[in-house]
């Protein structure tokens, strides 16, 4: 059984809960298993742009340099690399999804949808 945090394979760019369940069950000669998200819990929108890890660790670059910088050349080049309002709107909705570390992020799901007749994971 493994830990798969997917939104960790965009951001930094490695699943390591996945890779290493993977690795484990090739050693044993056994299966990996692996959370299952219903539609839209893991998924990152249509349409938009990816995000790359490259293109992560640039914004995060670029976020920490705008505090500093004065020269309005220097930030009009360091807003470019910044993830649009979207990308920065979808990573912490699929992190809150894939991320089983709830003790230390406290993440919550979404309440259940009208569709659903109101009866999701939580309804008593």
């Amino acid at each position: 059984m493994g830990d798969n945090d997917r939104y960790q394979e965009i951001t930094p760019g490695r699943n390591s809960g996945k890779s290493k369940a993977q690795a484990a069950a090739r050693v044993v000669g056994g299966k990996a298993v692996l959370p299952v998200f219903a539609p839209g819990e893991a998924d990152y929108a249509a349409g938009l742009a990816p995000v790359t890890p490259q293109s992560y660790r640039a914004h995060l670059h670029a976020t920490k340099a705008l505090k500093t910088t004065t020269d309005p050349d220097r930030k009009a080049e360091l807003e470019k690399a910044l993830l649009s309002k979207e990308q920065q709107t979808a990573l912490p909705r699929i992190k809150r999804y894939t991320d089983f570390n709830d003790l230390a992020t406290q993440s919550r799901p979404e309440p259940p949808r009208a569709a659903s007749g109101g009866k999701g994971w939580n309804a008593r």
